[in-house]
């Protein structure tokens, strides 16, 4: 194989595998479990990009990152179960396996979700972040007027790459984030109540053996030990397509 890779000007994140692989498109949030089971995998093009993200390339909208331009749809596809949910006729017996909870991360007192007045906050984009949609929810039903919050604060196109970084170059002093993400980057954090679930199915249009092989190795007892390791809570329910 030839590398003409240059530090520092090449390397895309979320971006992983061969082209010419199996497509694995995956909600961004479990991005540092999944790099430890690709292996596993064999041959496979993994994304960990927003699930709002993902679902649009499900319905045939291309995605641009730099020069590159990805126009392809996937075989099997990691999201929130609400939004599995949303194409659930476009995928193939979704199961649930873990589930999150919505945290504030930062190193100043916060009591809860209301108390974020003075904070510089980095804060998920609803349009397209699945966590953005579950904290603006929760946000709107315990606190009252999103938009003024959403106004005065830094809000992200994918908050699992920015926002970290924005902590720590102390851009910000606070931000949005899933509790695994947090102990990830060993940011202290306050809890929210709020969770969300990740469903992962076979898409209809795609490589079905293919896909079935990727969604097998999600769902081992060897990648439960990756995803528990970062504290998310495994669960292997099926998901019901009557809802």
């Amino acid at each position: 194989m030839l590398d003409l890779t240059l530090d520092g000007f090449d390397l895309i994140h979320d971006l992983y595998g061969k082209i010419s692989g199996v497509k694995f498109f995956a909600a961004g949030n479990q991005w540092f479990a999944l790099e430890e089971i690709l292996p596993r995998m064999a041959n496979v093009f993994m994304e960990t990009l927003p699930p709002g993200v993902v679902m649009k390339q499900m319905m045939g909208e291309a995605v641009k990152i730099g020069n590159l331009v990805i126009d392809v749809k996937p075989d099997v596809v990691s999201l929130p179960s609400s939004l599995m949910e949303q194409v659930k006729d476009m995928v193939l017996e979704p199961t649930e396996y873990v589930e999150n909870e919505v945290v504030i991360a930062t190193s100043l007192k916060v009591k809860d979700i209301c108390d974020l007045s003075g904070l510089r906050l980095a804060l998920p984009n609803p349009e397209n972040e699945g966590i953005g949609d579950v904290f603006r929810k929760a946000y709107e039903e315990e606190c009252g007027d999103y938009s003024s919050l959403r106004e005065r604060s830094y809000v992200t196109k994918v908050h699992h790459r920015e926002t970290p970084l924005l902590m720590r170059n102390g851009l910000v002093n606070a931000g949005v984030m899933w509790n695994t993400e947090a102990i990830k980057w060993g940011f202290k954090s306050v809890g929210t109540g709020r969770k969300g679930k990740l469903s992962i199915a076979v898409t209809k249009f795609g490589d079905k053996e293919g896909g079935e092989n990727v969604k097998k190795v999600v769902l081992s007892s060897e990648s439960r030990s990756v995803y528990e390791k970062y504290a998310f809570k495994w669960m292997m329910s099926r998901v019901s397509r009557e809802r």
